[in-house]
C-alpha cells in the first residue's frame, strides 16, 4: 500500500518545466507507486518535495519478519516492523549523487548489510560497485536483506558494513540456522 500526502501535489512527467533530473526523479516515484501499490508488506510516503512537486524523500515501512537485535546469550530478536528513509539527492541520477538509504528510529535490524553501531547505525549498503539501478530496485533489495534472502557476511570483498554483525552471522547465525526463518 502506498500513502501520499495529499498536500503534496505530483506533476505529471509532461509538465513544462522539469529539469531531467526532476523527470527522472518523476519517474522513480511512477515506478515506486506501480511496485508497491498493492503491496501490504512494503509502505511508502513522500516526505519531501522539491519546489516542483517532484519527490526527493520517502518513508518506507517494512512489515514483516526480521533479526533486530541479539540478546545476551547471542540468540537472534525479531521485530516485524522496520522504517527506512530514502534520500534523493538533487543532482541525482550523478555517480557522486547516490540516494541515501537508512534505516530510522531505536528498531533497526540486524544484517552485515547494514551499519548496526555508531554514528552510521541505519545505514544500508544496497549495491556493489555500478549495479544500482533504481529506487524500487534498492528497496528491493533491502527487503532482501530483512528476509536473509540476501546477505554477505565474509571477510572478503564487496566486504560487510558491520563486522560484528557479519561475525555473529557466520559464526552463530549460520551454524544454528537462525537467519533461515520462515517470513509467514
Amino acid at each position: 500500500m502506498v500513502i501520499q500526502y495529499i498536500s503534496f501535489r505530483i506533476p505529471s512527467r509532461d509538465s513544462g518545466g522539469l529539469s531531467g533530473r526532476q523527470r527522472r526523479r518523476l519517474f522513480e516515484w511512477e515506478r515506486i507507486l506501480k511496485r508497491y501499490e498493492d503491496s501490504e508488506r512494503v509502505m511508502i510516503e513522500i516526505m519531501e518535495c522539491d519546489s516542483s512537486g517532484v519527490p526527493m524523500a520517502y518513508k518506507v515501512t517494512f512489515l514483516l519478519k526480521s533479526i533486530c537485535r541479539i540478546d545476551e546469550d547471542s540468540h537472534p530478536v525479531f521485530a516485524d516492523r522496520f522504517e527506512m528513509e530514502v534520500v534523493i539527492p538533487e543532482k541525482y541520477p550523478q555517480a557522486d549523487a547516490p540516494v541515501r538509504f537508512r534505516f530510522t528510529g531505536d528498531i533497526r535490524p540486524w544484517h552485515p548489510n547494514i551499519v548496526y553501531y555508531g554514528d552510521a547505525a541505519g545505514a544500508v549498503c544496497v549495491n556493489q560497485m555500478n549495479t544500482f539501478t533504481d529506487i524500487v530496485w534498492g528497496i528491493e533489495r533491502v527487503e532482501s536483506y530483512l528476509k536473509y534472502d540476501l546477505y554477505h557476511a565474509k571477510q572478503a570483498a564487496p566486504w560487510p558494513v558491520d563486522l560484528k554483525v557479519a561475525e555473529w552471522v557466520r559464526t552463530k547465525g549460520e551454524p544454528c540456522g537462525w537467519i533461515f526463518f520462515d517470513q509467514d
